[in-house]
């Protein structure tokens, strides 16, 4: 368990140390910062668990040591630390959103501790009530939106398709084709996604052969990974590994959607070139697909975070809905998404599918 402990008295820091080492050394790793700014520095570089926060340091005190440490590091959880005098503060900084705060002087091994778990599952508790209302919202969205977004897809389909009809170039009609079937699986997804939110088991499933799905997905996303990125004067080089697999039970549509994520998200990665690479493989009881990249790789809180509904590292105009997507698709196959990353070096995406339906039948 990581901890940030920010105290600028050396008695308070030397007590905090040793209590968690009565506590269980082995559980608790301590990080011992004296001001605000090097906290909130040290938040950006690392991940931490909990913070235990002294409100008065020699570069913020009070109330707004509170305000700004949460400002810079939003979800990590943090325990107050005051003065035997400054109860009324403590409470102030709990209705503020803070999970605990601890009376200095007033406290034990046992109560430290059970401080750190409680802010850390409360903390958890919170973040997770959070998602659930993120996806009924989307839930709300979906049912509101869909079919207005439909009836546009409907219009971009029309003038796709008297465009193909009357169109002589063999090369303009292939990616005609291409955003024609685009355009089809837009308006499959906004169909789809209310199921997403409600993330039930397949209704249906028939067999599918994983190394089609990939084959067609690369072909489909190839103006992401090699045209768009030669406008730039960029080199994505992507490889294809397919091992000899047997098919699965399950929606073809849908793990077309996860490996379509998985690529993008993998280009992503990829700003100034480098290799893509898609391996599939069996195991005894599962079928596998990995998708690689040489990229900038992802630190291991956001490693953490890659599946929550709305998490993103790409700015605002990303939705963060991506690995959400692809994650819930997989759990009603009854698979799973594994993910390995290495900052500076690159991330590798393993989905698993079982070779057993969710109802027990093989394929």
């Amino acid at each position: 368990m990581e901890i940030l402990l920010v105290e600028d008295n050396p008695g308070d820091v030397r007590l905090v140390g040793e209590l968690l080492t009565e506590a269980g050394a082995e559980e608790f790793d301590l990080t011992h910062v004296e001001r605000l700014g090097e906290a909130v520095q040290r938040l950006r570089e690392d991940h931490f668990d909990v913070v235990l926060l002294d409100l008065s340091l020699p570069d913020s005190n009070g109330l707004d040591t509170v305000v700004r440490l949460q400002a810079a590091a939003p979800h990590v959880p943090i325990v107050v630390l005051t003065g035997l005098d400054d109860d009324l503060v403590g409470l102030q900084a709990v209705r503020g959103g803070v999970e605990d705060f601890l009376i200095k002087g007033e406290w034990d091994a046992n109560r430290l501790a059970r401080s750190i778990r409680y802010a850390i599952g409360r903390r958890n508790a919170a973040q997770a009530l959070a998602r659930s209302e993120t996806l009924l919202a989307l839930a709300d969205f979906a049912s509101g939106t869909a079919h207005q977004l439909n009836n546009l897809f409907m219009v971009i389909s029309g003038h796709l398709w008297l465009l193909l009809q009357n169109h002589g170039s063999a090369e303009i009609k292939r990616s005609l084709r291409i955003v024609l079937e685009a355009t089809a699986r837009g308006a499959e997804i906004v169909r789809r996604l209310q199921a997403f939110t409600r993330a039930g088991p397949l209704s249906e499933a028939t067999r599918v052969d994983l190394n089609e799905v990939v084959q067609h997905t690369l072909e489909l996303t190839r103006p992401r990974w090699q045209d768009e990125p030669s406008v730039r004067g960029v080199r994505i080089d992507a490889v294809l590994e397919l091992g000899r697999i047997p098919p699965v039970l399950g929606d073809s549509f849908t793990l077309h959607e996860v490996v379509m994520n998985l690529v993008f998200n993998a280009v992503d990665a990829l700003p100034d070139g480098g290799r893509l690479t898609i391996k599939t493989w069996a195991s005894e009881h599962w079928v596998h697909c990995s998708v690689a990249d040489t990229g900038v790789g992802m630190p291991e809180h956001v490693q953490r975070r890659a599946v929550e509904p709305c998490f993103t590292t790409k700015g605002p105009n990303a939705t963060g809905l991506g690995l959400s997507i692809a994650h819930g698709i997989l759990k009603r196959h009854r698979g799973d998404l594994v993910f390995e990353s290495t900052e500076g070096r690159g991330t590798m995406v393993t989905m698993s599918l079982p070779l057993r339906s969710p109802g027990g039948e093989r394929p």
